[in-house]
Parts: C-alpha cells; structure tokens; sequence
C-alpha cells in the first residue's frame, strides 16, 4: 500500500487537554488521524467522564448518541469519498460545509440554513415523518415572513404571536397551529444546544410563548362496535382488506400501519410476532422487542393476505412494494395504505351506524382502552404498545364509559342498607 493511500481513522474523542469549560466538561469533538497526524473537530457537544464512557448505552444519552453517530458516519463518508484527495483542509471545508450546523466556527445565525442541515440530519436518519413535519413549518414560515436572512434572533414573542395570528386568520386549526410552533421551538432549543443563540433570547415558555393545545380527541370505540367491524360482510376485496387491517392493528397490540407494512415472515416465531417498532429501533431505550401473541384471528388474516412465497426475508402484507425500498418510499406507500384503509374504513362506519369516523389511530386506542376497562394494568399496557413512558400510554387511554362510573359509585355507599 502506498503512503499517500493511507485511509484516516475516525473516532469520538472526550477532549481533556485543555481541562473542563465553565459548565464542568469536557467538549466531545472527533479525533482523525491520517498519516501519524492527529487532528481534533468540535461537534458542540461536552459530557464529563463517565458520560462519555457510556453515551453509547445511557438511556437518557440517548439524543447525544444519535448527535455522535450522525456526525461520525458523516466524516467516514466524507473521507471515503476524498480517498487519496484527502487532507485536514479538505476535509475540514466538507465536514463544515455552508449547507451543514457549522459548529467550532463563529457562524452566521441564520434560521433556514440552520433549519435546511437539521431536516438532512433527520432524513439521513431515516426519520421522514419528523422530516417532513419540520419542513412544512419552515415553508410555512418563509410563507410568513417572507425574510431569507430570518435571524434566530428575529424570532421574538411579538413574532410567533403574529406567525400564530395569521395561521388563525388563514383557517388553520388550533393542533395544526401547535405543530407547527413546537417545530420551530424544536430548532430553536437545537441552536441553543449548539452555541447557535443565547438561551436569553428564548421566546418560548411561562411569560412567553406557549404552542396552543388542542383537547385530544378520544380515539377509542366501545368493545361493542369493535365487535360489529369484526362481524361485518364486505361488500368488495378492497373493503375486506381495509377491515381487515384494521383488525390485524386492533389484535396486534394496536400495531400502527407502519409496523404492519414491515413485518416480515421471520418475525413470525412459534406463537409469537416478535418484532422491533420503526419508530424507535434506532433508540436506546427502545431496544426491546414488541411481542405479540398470535391468536388465532390474526393468523386467519395472515393466512388470507399473506404473500406468497413465505420467505424469511419477505414482508408479509403487500403494502411495500419494492422489497429494497428506501426510507422515502416506504413512507409513501404506509401513507397510500394508511389513507386506503381510512377510506374504507370510514364507509363501514357509516354503514354500522357507527358514532364516529373511525380511522387507524383507532384501532391502537381501542386496544388499549379496551383492557384498561377489563382492568389490565397501565404499565402492562404500556409495555404491550411499546411505550417507554406510562404517560405516553395515558394519552391513548379514553375515559371510562357512564355505566362503569356508575357501578364504582356503589362502592362509595356501600354502608348504607
């Protein structure tokens, strides 16, 4: 191998030499050596000692994990790509690009560039849906203001009132209208992180702003009307299939349609579906397995929708239809299911005289309110959805019906004959 073929080796590196910074760390930037020669690149991230020996499995690490991670896949690739072209310099100009969160440099505080390298960093991910949802509120707000050198510090309380002001005046909703303001809170904290803009300048919180919240709408139907989607007659292929998804996410632990789209034949395990949710595989505390009991209506759908050859390696259900899809596709076609199966699904409702419009999100909130009515404990629940947090759970869980409150009403005078 010649000298100058010499590939650099990257790695995380704690940096102590110059001891801690006023906050009692140590920054955490990327050591490359190419040729004996050591190099040092900030990443705006700092961590003591033992945080650094164990951000790789620390659960509450787990945004700076993915901080390390990006960053370090995109110096590699940048070095594969530079091969015998490589220098520090070189390397340098791409890894600090103008499209990219330029960090160890004093940059330019300029709000779409910041936002522009952020939805990268998530699609490069793979995490579309968060990608997509960030960049709707940044052209929503290029629509606004109509400023292409917004500043951070040009996003003041007065500003995101008047951004929610003409939302409103434009018909946009109360939770569209938060979306798209936690969003923009979203990068602001990630600028603040990142040395970017003063948390002084903060518009957001008590006294400040506060994204709008809309009362969730309950999402759960009454053992009852699931019981008549399951005994409904289709009346078309198409409409069987739409129910029939739906019953696979309402016994499937509320699977959502994402999940259904990636389970393969392999995930099929004895009497078991065991499989790793797409929302959080790549998380930390996310790393165990969904498990999920294969009754027997389950297997009937299977066996009825199943694609044929069962290959290990092949999804089950033909939503995805390129086996080698990349992120983008896969979302396109779960969203081209999704909105097939709420088509449809909105008919039978109809049809069953059904009180409300019934859609996927359903078929995961009836699930879980339909043990908690049974009495199942929430942190079993909890664990059945995947969640990491009883809270998140709470969120699905509707309202227990009048009849029940009734019923525990009795207990409370039980002492009088």
């Amino acid at each position: 191998m010649k000298f100058n073929q010499m590939k650099a080796v990257i790695k995380p590196w704690l940096y102590t030499i110059k001891g801690t910074k006023d906050n009692g760390k140590f920054p955490v930037k990327l050591k490359v050596t190419f040729r004996r020669e050591n190099r040092f690149f900030s990443l705006g991230i700092d961590m003591d000692e033992p945080e650094f020996n164990s951000y790789h499995i620390n659960k509450k690490l787990k945004d700076v994990f993915a901080d390390i991670t990006y960053y370090l896949k995109k110096a590699e690739k940048i070095a594969d790509e530079l091969k015998e072209e490589f220098s520090f310099k070189t390397f340098k100009e791409h890894f600090y690009g103008v499209s990219e969160i330029q960090i160890d440099q004093k940059i330019e505080d300029n709000f779409w560039s910041f936002s522009s390298a952020h939805i990268n960093k998530l699609i490069a991910q793979e995490r579309i849906k968060t990608a997509t949802s960030l960049q709707t509120s940044h052209n929503k707000l290029l629509k606004y203001c109509g400023n292409p050198n917004l500043k951070f510090s040009d996003i003041t309380v007065d500003f995101i009132k008047g951004f929610d002001a003409d939302l409103r005046s434009a018909g946009i909703g109360t939770t569209t209208i938060g979306i798209y303001s936690r969003n923009i809170r979203t990068l602001y904290n990630e600028a603040i992180r990142s040395k970017i803009i003063s948390q002084e300048l903060y518009p957001f919180g008590k006294n400040n702003y506060s994204p709008p919240t809309s009362k969730k709408t309950k999402k759960a139907l009454k053992v009852e009307d699931v019981g008549k989607i399951f005994s409904y007659k289709p009346a078309s292929e198409i409409e069987a299939w739409a129910r029939d998804m739906w019953l696979f996410a309402y016994f499937g632990n509320g699977l959502n349609v994402k999940d259904i789209a990636l389970l393969k034949y392999q995930n099929l395990q004895g009497e078991e579906i065991k499989f790793y949710r797409a929302k959080t595989k790549n998380k930390l505390q996310e790393n165990k397995p969904i498990q999920i009991i294969l009754i027997s209506e389950l297997q009937k759908i299977i066996k009825k929708w199943g694609k044929k050859p069962k290959r290990p390696d092949s999804y089950i259900f033909d939503m995805i239809r390129d086996e080698d899809a990349n992120a983008d596709m896969i979302a396109k076609d779960v969203n081209q299911a999704i909105k097939t199966i709420n088509k449809y699904m909105a008919r039978i409702a109809q049809i069953l005289s059904l009180e409300r419009k019934v859609t996927t999100n359903f078929a995961r909130h009836s699930y879980a309110t339909v043990l908690k009515r049974a009495g199942i404990p929430i942190e079993m629940i909890s664990e059945q959805l995947g969640h990491t947090s009883v809270k998140t759970t709470e969120i699905y869980l509707d309202s227990f019906e009048k009849e029940q409150r009734m019923e525990l009403s009795k207990h409370l005078t039980a002492f009088i004959k």
